[in-house]
């Protein structure tokens, strides 16, 4: 990432500022290079669930390439993270419709890797929402892992199974629960996601 040192510091970057607050690199690149930092910055802050830290950097981002025209191809990640940060603060209602848009944006784009994380995050709503179909939840994160299967987005296959053993787990039924559990936590450690490993380490 050109001029962009510090993209996925954990730092506050000044609203349309050009340098970044951390280092003081110039944020080159123009319009392109300053959405990728802002984006870059949301998934910090999401790293360390400072929710609506990420969701600002994630509203800027789309400013900037609405604003310029450029770099709507990333657009559909940064609804979904948005969709995320109001999830990980408890707002399932307001994160409903940046979960639609980043689905909705990734299939008219045809990105199908943002149509997994999409759907994935789409579920995780639904099922926030207290929804008791859980048909179309298992439904929807089906066709996610599906869609990892036929692009080869074996790296994200983890994230989906921790939300069918959330899905489980919200109807009764610990022994799926368990085995999904088992499977994402197999799958994180055989490409060394050690972060993610931790998580499940404190939560269980």
């Amino acid at each position: 990432m050109e001029g962009a040192t510090c993209s996925v510091c954990a730092v506050e970057l000044r609203v349309g500022a050009r340098f970044c607050d951390a280092c003081g690199h110039p944020v080159t690149g123009g319009g392109f290079g300053r959405a990728v930092v802002y984006d870059g910055l949301a998934e910090a802050h999401m790293l360390r669930q400072a929710w609506d830290e990420a969701l600002a950097a994630c509203i800027q981002a789309l400013a900037i390439m609405h604003g310029s025209h450029i770099g709507l191809e990333t657009e559909p990640f940064v609804h979904t993270r948005i969709a995320r940060a109001h999830l990980g603060a408890g707002r399932a209602a307001e994160a409903r419709p940046a979960a639609e848009t980043g689905l909705r944006l990734s299939r008219e784009r045809g990105h199908p890797i943002a149509e997994v994380m999409a759907r994935t995050v789409r579920a995780q709503v639904v099922l926030a929402e207290g929804s008791a179909d859980t048909e179309s939840i298992r439904a929807e994160l089906g066709r996610a892992l599906e869609l990892t299967e036929r692009i080869g987005f074996l790296s994200y296959q983890p994230q989906i199974h921790l939300r069918l053993a959330e899905l489980a787990r919200a109807t009764g039924d610990e022994t799926t629960a368990t085995e999904e559990l088992d499977l994402a936590y197999r799958q994180f450690a055989a490409i060394g996601a050690d972060g993610w490993l931790k998580n499940m380490a404190a939560a269980t």
